[in-house]
């Protein structure tokens, strides 16, 4: 599941930048809120918001089966957090977007990460 909530976090990074320089947007617009500092992005609402220093746990629907910060008696609260920043390593040319999830195995500690840079294309 960590793996997969990495790998959900870098199509979204990927899929906003390409759909943003087809229409012909600011590569990191909706996206923007990530540059920097922490952020989440919860891909089923197409919702990214900054978190601070510290972001919370993600949610999960049964009935939909897809991850997220859904609120309501449909999502509950998960045992994952995912962590995502963006950084513009070359203002305008390059970005460099780290995804990392974590978790607890009763006491353990546990997470996964990864990273992936990406060039303004147009």
């Amino acid at each position: 599941v960590g793996t997969y909530l990495i790998q959900e976090g870098i199509e979204y990074i990927r899929n906003t930048r390409d759909t943003n320089i087809l229409s012909g947007d600011d590569w990191l617009l909706g996206i923007d809120a990530c540059l920097d500092g922490l952020c989440v992005i919860d891909v089923p609402q197409n919702e990214v918001e900054s978190c601070g220093k510290e972001c919370g746990p993600m949610s999960y629907n049964e009935e939909t089966g897809l991850y997220g910060y859904g609120s309501g008696s449909d999502w509950k609260e998960t045992k994952f957090t995912r962590d995502i920043t963006i950084e513009e390593s070359i203002s305008g040319i390059e970005m460099h977007g780290v995804v990392s999830v974590s978790w607890y195995d009763g006491l353990i500690s546990r997470s996964v990460e990864a990273d992936e840079y990406l060039l303004n294309w147009q």
